[in-house]
């Protein structure tokens, strides 16, 4: 990878350098030079460069809705891009910001070996964006998967990751971010520690429905499966669990006695898919 250029004379500004065997990007702060700040050759037209600079901002501030909503109005392309322009390979981008008020652009392919703090498209509807190493998510980061359905959504996952999986503490779910379906929630998470992306030991269940209203469940999962404990209330004539909600007794999280050993309880978004 290029190194992301020289700082502009007599400011001392933080760069990002890389390598291009490793991908291997460090933080570090330059002395004053002459030499010209330089936008390395991007593998994208000026046209696909914007719109992953659009996107990168949105990612790099945590604004699911926002990040969400470029891939969603871009989905043809962002696809075009993955497919034809990028041939289906994936690649990190990341933006430097000097004091100079210059902006410099980078990408690479993403190797096995590389370690560097971005974004990366898995798909055209798909985005990471954190940290990585070997190639895959590892430490702080996020996951966005954005579709439209009856209205636009978006799934997502952020946390700490560990080969390209959660693996720690995290939350995952979805979001309806422009207005309500007409029956269901407009937003269900998961919080918890997650191994291998499947939520292990205690966690909560939250929903949010269209007018606001937010209920949420405490429980137990083993790999991903639910835990019956003693909360629940089984009712033979239906073959149900029911589970009442931490805010109201009244109001229950129900499960089938055919699904208590079906895994419900993981993170959608995976890096290898």
């Amino acid at each position: 990878m290029a190194a992301a250029g020289a700082a502009v004379a007599a400011v001392a500004v933080a760069v990002l350098f890389g390598n291009t065997g490793g991908n291997n990007i460090e933080e570090t702060t330059t002395v004053a030079t002459t030499e010209a700040i330089v936008q390395p050759e991007l593998p994208v037209s000026e046209e696909e460069a914007d719109l992953l600079s659009s996107l990168y901002k949105a990612a790099s501030m945590y604004d699911y809705n926002g990040t969400a909503t470029i891939l969603n109005e871009n989905e043809e392309q962002f696809e075009a891009m993955m497919l034809r322009t990028l041939k289906g390979e994936k690649y990190y981008y990341f933006e430097t910001n000097y004091e100079s008020g210059e902006t410099i652009r980078e990408m690479g392919k993403v190797t096995a070996s590389g370690e560097f703090e971005g974004m990366v498209l898995t798909r055209f509807n798909t985005v990471f964006y954190g940290e990585f190493s070997n190639g895959k998510p590892e430490g702080q980061g996020f996951a966005i998967q954005a579709m439209i359905l009856d209205r636009p959504r978006y799934s997502y996952a952020e946390g700490t990751w560990s080969d390209g999986k959660l693996n720690g503490e995290g939350r995952a779910g979805y979001h309806y971010y422009l207005d309500a379906p007409e029956s269901g929630f407009i937003r269900t998470e998961k919080r918890g520690i997650y191994r291998d992306n499947l939520l292990d030991g205690t966690f909560v269940y939250e929903t949010e429905s269209g007018s606001g209203e937010r209920l949420s469940w405490e429980m137990k999962a083993v790999n991903g499966v639910t835990v019956i404990t003693q909360d629940w209330e089984y009712y033979p004539f239906r073959k149900e669990y029911m589970l009442g909600s931490t805010e109201d007794a009244g109001r229950a999280y129900v499960l089938s006695e055919n699904r208590v050993a079906t895994v419900l309880w993981n993170n959608l978004i995976v890096w290898d898919e």
